[in-house]
């Protein structure tokens, strides 16, 4: 299988989400994936995403569900999207961001078509906190496992 990355250096390759949580899913030793989510999970796309799903105080000012939006349907990692900059933009999605709904709800959609649809699936999954019925095996136990300090 060919390794799909965000970019190719080496240094700064990053797992796209989608691509740990099916690795993750496919594992059926619990110590495997705490191993998996360990080395390929510690940055900032997939602990967003985690963060999202699993921690409580986190929570978007959006309506619940997934919105109608133009998908990208391109091979996986090769839309050229920097994950880090565009999932950035979340913070502006809370109670306490200054923008209107109606701003929050645009913002979401970009974010949302400028990522790979899988890749905005599983995000739309984590903000509803739905993240574990995708993934049943990339639990909030692993999570709080491998990441303690992320979902208090």
């Amino acid at each position: 299988m060919q390794n799909k990355t965000i970019n190719n250096t080496k240094k700064f390759t990053t797992t796209l989400p989608q691509e740990l949580f099916e690795k993750i899913q496919g594992l059926n030793s619990y110590k495997e994936r705490e191993k998996l989510l360990a080395e390929e999970g510690d940055n900032f796309t997939i602990k967003t995403i985690l963060q999202l799903a699993y921690n409580e105080n986190i929570k978007l000012d959006l309506p619940e569900g997934s919105p109608a939006f133009k998908r990208d349907d391109s091979p996986v990692g090769t839309n050229g999207t920097n994950y880090r900059k565009t999932l950035k933009k979340l913070m502006n999605l809370t109670s306490n961001s200054p923008f209107v709904q109606l701003k929050k709800q645009k913002i979401f959609l970009d974010i949302l078509e400028s990522l790979h649809e899988k890749d905005s699936e599983i995000l739309c999954a984590a903000k509803d906190n739905r993240l574990e019925k995708l993934y049943p095996k990339v639990s909030k136990t692993l999570v709080a496992k491998v990441f303690p300090n992320l979902i208090k």
